[in-house]
């Protein structure tokens, strides 16, 4: 893969995210990992530039769940970066955005 091409992926901590991300950075292409947690995001990106010598793995904020992180990331995205090749929505629903325990968020969505 040529060390020009861009990946993005959603919620990538562990799991088959995680191990897509990893794929993409030892094939040197630059990796965007977009999460909630950048603690977390920050621990496996370290993770991922020290298994695969790849230094071009970046973590940015983004909660999928408040329509607001969700504006800022794609304005500081645009600002920031010069394209996207691959996205990989790793991203899924859980339970509790739905039935009577469902809570408003922070911008009003449910």
């Amino acid at each position: 893969m040529k060390s020009s091409v861009t990946f993005m992926c959603f919620l990538f901590a562990t799991g088959i995210g995680y191990q897509t991300a990893h794929d993409f950075a030892k094939r040197n292409a630059r990796v965007i990992l977009a999460c909630r947690d950048t603690v977390k995001g920050e621990e496996a990106a370290a993770r991922i530039r020290s298994e695969t010598k790849n230094e071009k793995v970046v973590v940015k904020k983004l909660d999928l769940s408040s329509l607001k992180s969700v504006r800022d990331f794609g304005t500081n995205f645009l600002r920031s970066e010069y394209r996207l090749d691959i996205l990989v929505n790793n991203a899924g629903i859980l339970g509790k955005f739905f039935g009577p325990s469902a809570a408003v968020r922070q911008d009003g969505v449910m």
